[in-house]
C-alpha cells in the first residue's frame, strides 16, 4: 500500500513484505535495485520503490549420529556462520563435508545444502557411567526414609485424637 508523508518528514520504519521462499534484502529506489532506501530518509519527493529480494537456502545438518544441530535458513550469496561443534560419545569431531570434502565457511551459500559431520576415533577411555541404586544416593535415601517415618508418626497421632473416647463429666 501507498505511504502518504509530508515534505519533509522522516519515514521511520517501511514494511516488510513476505513472499514464500524468498528472504526480503530491502526497499530500493530503481528497478535494478542498486540504490537502497534507508529508513531516516527525510522524504523532499515522490518514491517509487522496489522490494528486493534473494532466494533462501536451507542447510542441514547430518550429524553422522552425533548431537542434534538445527537447520539454518539464509539468503542466497551470504556466508553461513559456523555452528557449535557435535560431540558424539567415543568419538572426536574432524569437520563439516560437502559431498565428501571438507566445507569451507568462507564460501557464500547459493543453493540448499546438507552438511554431514566427519569424526575420527577417539583416543581418550570413555569414562564408565556411575551406578547409585537408580539415581537415588544414600543422603537422598535417607532423606525419603526419614520423612516416611515422620509422615507415618504424624498420621498415628492424627488417627489417636479422631478415635479416642470422650469423656462424659
Amino acid at each position: 500500500e501507498p505511504i502518504e508523508m509530508l515534505y519533509g518528514n522522516v519515514i521511520s520504519r517501511l514494511p516488510i513484505p513476505i513472499k514464500d521462499g524468498f528472504f526480503f534484502t530491502g526497499w530500493f529506489t530503481d528497478e535494478a535495485l542498486t540504490n537502497k532506501f534507508e529508513e531516516g530518509t527525510e522524504i523532499l519527493d515522490d518514491y517509487l520503490l522496489y522490494a528486493g529480494w534473494a532466494k533462501e537456502c536451507v542447510v542441514t545438518f547430518d550429524t553422522n549420529g552425533g548431537s542434534l544441530i538445527q537447520s539454518v535458513s539464509l539468503a542466497e550469496g551470504t556466508k553461513l556462520t559456523k555452528p557449535t561443534d557435535p560431540t558424539k560419545e567415543g568419538y572426536e569431531f574432524v569437520c563439516w563435508t560437502l559431498n565428501g570434502n571438507e566445507y569451507n565457511f568462507d564460501n557464500p551459500v547459493t543453493s540448499s545444502i546438507t552438511l554431514v559431520a566427519k569424526w575420527k576415533a577417539s583416543d581418550k577411555p570413555v569414562e564408565p557411567k556411575e551406578k547409585n541404586n537408580n539415581n537415588i544416593n544414600g543422603g537422598t535415601l535417607a532423606l525419603i526414609i526419614g520423612s516416611s517415618v515422620l509422615l507415618l508418626g504424624g498420621l498415628g497421632f492424627l488417627g489417636y485424637l479422631l478415635f479416642k473416647k470422650k469423656k462424659v463429666h
